[in-house]
Parts: C-alpha cells; sequence; structure tokens
C-alpha cells in the first residue's frame, strides 16, 4: 500500500528498490507495474504492484519487504546525512566548521532518502560540516576535526 499523499507521484514504469530481511546485503529491483485507481477510505492508502525479476526463485511468497520508489533522481548535487542536519518546524540547519569555529548555516533541502539528504543552496562540494555531537552546539563554538578513517 501506498499512502494517498503519495498516490500522486506513483505510476506505472517507475523504478523501485526492494530489500528483504532473508538477504540483508542485496537490493532488488523492480518496476512499478500498476496502480490501483481506489484508495481504501479507513486507511487512506491505494494498492501498487510491482513486478520483480525473480529467475532464481530466491524471493519467495510471503516475505516481507521494503521497498523504495524513485520518484526522482538528482546527479551532481550536494548530500549531507540526515543525522548532520538540524530541523525543526520551518528550518533546516547545519554547522559548518571553518577555522576550527563552528558556523550555523540555514539550509534549503531537496531530495531525501534514509541515508542522504540534498542540500539545495549555500554548502559547497567538500565543505566540511559537523556529523557527531552538533546536538548541543552553538554557533561561533570553537570545535575539533576529528577524523573517523583515512577516507576522511
Amino acid at each position: 500500500p501506498i499512502s494517498e499523499r503519495d498516490m500522486g507521484r506513483v505510476q506505472p514504469g517507475l523504478r523501485a528498490c526492494i530489500r528483504v530481511d532473508a538477504y540483508p546485503d542485496e537490493t532488488f529491483e523492480g518496476t512499478v507495474q500498476r496502480v490501483s485507481p481506489l484508495i481504501d477510505p479507513t486507511s487512506r492508502s491505494g494498492e501498487v504492484e510491482i513486478s520483480i525479476a525473480n529467475r532464481d526463485y530466491r524471493l519467495k511468497p510471503g516475505m516481507f519487504a521494503v521497498v523504495t520508489l524513485i520518484v526522482q533522481q538528482r546527479e551532481g548535487v550536494v548530500v549531507v546525512p540526515p543525522d548532520a542536519l538540524r530541523i525543526d518546524e520551518q528550518r533546516a540547519e547545519v554547522f559548518v566548521v571553518q577555522d576550527g569555529v563552528a558556523q550555523l548555516r540555514r539550509v534549503a533541502i531537496g531530495l531525501q532518502t534514509s541515508t542522504q539528504v540534498e542540500v539545495l543552496d549555500t554548502l559547497a562540494p567538500g565543505t566540511e560540516i559537523v556529523l557527531v555531537g552538533h546536538q548541543g552546539l552553538k554557533d561561533q563554538d570553537p570545535v575539533k576535526v576529528v577524523k573517523t578513517n583515512e577516507k576522511d
């Protein structure tokens, strides 16, 4: 089922990524085949049918699946982890590290997944941001950058 508010963005041909508990490190590709013209008045949701290639029969009837529908995709954008953002009712903010000082910046956000949030403005690629410990941080607080692995 898909919520009523999302039904307008779902259409046949839309790409779907499917994950099942039996294969936690794999993602299966699928395509929306049919969108029900009816909305359940109790749940305010409608049914969507997804076709998945299952030539080796690893996916079984009754398996629990988590489906992500790709309603829009953009290339070459700046993204941050969702945990790096402070979001309240009307705005999103991120702490940028510049010269050992945390600078609070208001940002506009775009597309979101469970692991990435698109930042539409104010952040250039490669900008250092605070990922951990920003909950109690204030604008202009001194910070020390700690690298977690050699890729950072």
